[in-house]
């Protein structure tokens, strides 16, 4: 087998190991044959350097987070914000403006709970993430695609034919690790302006989290994303 053809059997392995530990929750290996795994294909990669992929797996370790100075994305459509509605009558003011908006008198919705983190949008070409951008004002936003790439449940490769895929989204972190980085912080007996300088601030990620987050070889701490929207940009090639 060429070392083209072993990398990529590795690294599509490590990415269907990452996903089931992380995003379904049901491991097939044990943490040790993962380290292992992942430790073979980072010294692959090391040894064939012209074989580098930005969105291989083993980004999601070691990786510098960028800070400082960010490339502004300009959001096409705009990330609009979620109007409120605090009473029957707010939300049947809100069913009538879409009614007249749409010009049709009968109109299915579909609810969800919202998770409230982070804004995300996501563009990916050709099946991979090329870009990941805050929300920022709605109409531009800051490139955070490297630190984003931590993120373990987010799939840095999807099978789709669509040539640009968009996918927009809120990370968050879970209750059950916001409880772990808790604990973490009181064991390390931190405090206030501590805390900030540790960049151990599990209160929220934010966008100023997204492009300052503690980013260790455990990537965003704790970071998961949920999709809320899709978007395509065009049909396979040819079409």
């Amino acid at each position: 087998m060429s070392a083209k053809s072993e990398i990529e059997k590795l690294r599509r392995e490590v990415e269907r190991h990452n996903r089931l530990y992380h995003v379904e929750a049901q491991p097939e290996i044990t943490d040790y044959d993962f380290d292992q795994m992942l430790r073979q294909l980072q010294e692959l990669e090391a040894k064939h350097p012209e074989l580098a992929d930005p969105n291989s797996p083993s980004s999601r370790v070691g990786g510098q987070p960028l800070v400082g100075e960010f490339k502004t994305v300009v959001h096409d459509p705009p990330m609009l914000s979620i109007e409120n509605a605090y009473s029957i009558e707010e939300l049947r003011e809100w069913d009538e403006r879409v009614r007249r908006g749409l010009g049709r008198e009968a109109v299915e919705y579909e609810a969800e709970l919202k998770i409230d983190g982070v804004s995300i949008d996501l563009l990916y070409e050709n099946g991979a993430l090329a870009r990941a951008a805050t929300r920022g004002d709605g109409a531009r936003g800051d490139d955070v695609t490297q630190n984003v790439r931590t993120v373990r449940s987010l799939p840095l490769r999807i099978d789709t034919k669509v040539r640009r895929l968009g996918v927009r989204g809120e990370i968050y972190i879970s209750k059950v690790d916001f409880a772990k980085l808790n604990a973490e912080i009181e064991e390390a007996g931190l405090r206030g302006a501590e805390i900030e300088e540790a960049g151990l601030r599990g209160a929220e990620i934010g966008e100023a989290g997204l492009r300052g987050a503690e980013i260790e070889e455990s990537g965003l701490r704790g970071a998961e994303i949920g999709e809320a929207g899709l978007r395509g940009g065009g049909g396979p090639e040819g079409q």
